[in-house]
C-alpha cells in the first residue's frame, strides 16, 4: 500500500506547476513525523498548518452555523472536550451515519458516546484502551487516584490515548492522568455502571 500512495503522490506532485495539483494530509501533531517517514513528501512546496482548540469567536461561528452543538460548545462541562477539532470531526461524522434521525441538539451523553465507542474504542486496538481506561477510572473511584505509574499502561495504548487526548503522560515523574476531569468522571461513571450490572 506505501508504495502504490507515494507512486500517486509522486504523479501529482511532480508534474507542471501549470497543472496545479496539490495534495492536503491531515494528521494529528504526534504521529506526523511517521507521516512523513511513511509517506513521500517533495523538497519544496511543502507546508505544515498546526490547527489549534477552537476559541471562543470559532464556538460562536460554529454554534451559529451548527446550531445542534451550540449547546455542548459552550458548556463548562463538555465544552473543552468538543472544542478540539479531531473530536469534533469524530463528533460530526457519527452524527451524520448514525444519529440522521436525532433532530435536537447534541447532549453530553452524545458526547460521552462518541468519546467512548469512537474515540477510546475506535481502531484495532480500541478494546485495550477502553480496559485501560476503565482501570484508571477504577483506581481513581476506589484508591482515590487521579495519576497512575506509565509502567500500567502497554505502551502502544498509551501513545494512542495521549495523541487522541484521552490521558495525559507527565514525563517529569513518569505519571499517567486523564487529559480532562469530564474524561475522569465519565470513565467513572462506567465503572460504576459495570458494578451496578
Amino acid at each position: 500500500a506505501q508504495q502504490t500512495v507515494n507512486d500517486l503522490l509522486r504523479a501529482v506532485t511532480d508534474r507542471s506547476p501549470t497543472l496545479r495539483w496539490g495534495v492536503v494530509v491531515t494528521s494529528q501533531s504526534e504521529p506526523l513525523k511517521r507521516v512523513r517517514q511513511w509517506m513521500y513528501v517533495p523538497e519544496t512546496g511543502t507546508a505544515t498548518i498546526t490547527v489549534p482548540m477552537l476559541d471562543d469567536l470559532d464556538v460562536q461561528a460554529l454554534g451559529g452555523a451548527l446550531p445542534h452543538l451550540a449547546d455542548v460548545l459552550t458548556s463548562p462541562k463538555v465544552g473543552p472536550i468538543v472544542r478540539n477539532p479531531f473530536f469534533l470531526g469524530i463528533l460530526e461524522q457519527v452524527r451524520a451515519e448514525w444519529m440522521r434521525d436525532q433532530i435536537g441538539p447534541v447532549t453530553e451523553a452524545d458526547v460521552y458516546n462518541t468519546w467512548w465507542e469512537n474515540v477510546v474504542g475506535g481502531g484495532s486496538t480500541g478494546v485495550l484502551r477502553q480496559q485501560a481506561i476503565l482501570r484508571l477510572g477504577g483506581r481513581s473511584l476506589k484508591e482515590r487516584l487521579n495519576q497512575v505509574p506509565v509502567q500500567e499502561f502497554d505502551g502502544n495504548v498509551l501513545t494512542g490515548l495521549v495523541r487522541d487526548r484521552a490521558l495525559t503522560y507527565d514525563r517529569r515523574d513518569d505519571l499517567v492522568r486523564f487529559a480532562h476531569d469530564i474524561l475522569e468522571g465519565w470513565a467513572i461513571a462506567r465503572v460504576v455502571g459495570q458494578q451496578d450490572n
